[in-house]
């Protein structure tokens, strides 16, 4: 299904505008939808802010962010019971976000996507104590402290490097184990003989 809305081109980006009066924007593959924007969003960002967050939406799409997640979680969901797993099946969104900010940061600046971050959550958080409804903010556990944080102080990239590669060393080592687990069934398909 795809999101109910109208298609509209907001500072050169096709999105669909969606009625709702939460500040919300996500990217959909490519071939599902593309970006979609609330418009609670537009009324809450100004235009610099607005184009920060289309920017971090673009970069989804662009790198096919949706794509790497749907492989991590293909590798990591079957294996979520293993507490390494799971820290790479929950880190890996994380990192994708910081990325998707870098450029969003690199288009529209620093301010711009930090503001956008910030009045996303305090229109959230607005929103829920007018409802009355308990639990944290959705845009603030999207946006979260921790992703400002990381816009206006960056943390030095030296310091992530060990964990980078144990990371790396440990997803090489479960795609090798599946591999291996699924080597029969690899070898027939590669052979061309189907059961």
């Amino acid at each position: 299904d795809r999101p109910v809305g109208h298609r509209q081109v907001i500072d050169g980006h096709q999105v669909t505008v969606i009625d709702d009066p939460h500040p919300s924007a996500f990217a959909l593959g490519r071939d599902r939808w593309g970006i979609v924007v609330s418009t609670g969003l537009l009324k809450v960002l100004g235009y610099q802010e607005l184009r920060a967050v289309l920017a971090h939406e673009a970069t989804h799409l662009r790198e096919r962010h949706h794509l790497v997640l749907d492989f991590i979680g293909s590798i990591t969901g079957p294996l979520r019971w293993v507490p390494f797993a799971a820290a790479i099946g929950d880190a890996v969104p994380h990192y994708l976000e910081v990325s998707a900010d870098n450029a969003a940061q690199r288009r529209a600046g620093t301010r711009a996507l930090a503001s956008a971050l910030l009045a996303m959550g305090e229109a959230s958080s607005a929103q829920r104590a007018a409802s009355d409804q308990s639990g944290p903010s959705r845009m603030m556990l999207a946006a979260g402290p921790e992703r400002v944080r990381q816009l206006i102080s960056p943390v030095n990239p030296r310091r992530g490097v060990l964990g980078a590669a144990a990371i790396i060393a440990i997803m090489a080592v479960l795609i090798v184990t599946s591999v291996i687990a699924h080597g029969a069934a690899l070898a027939a398909l590669a052979s061309g003989c189907v059961i």
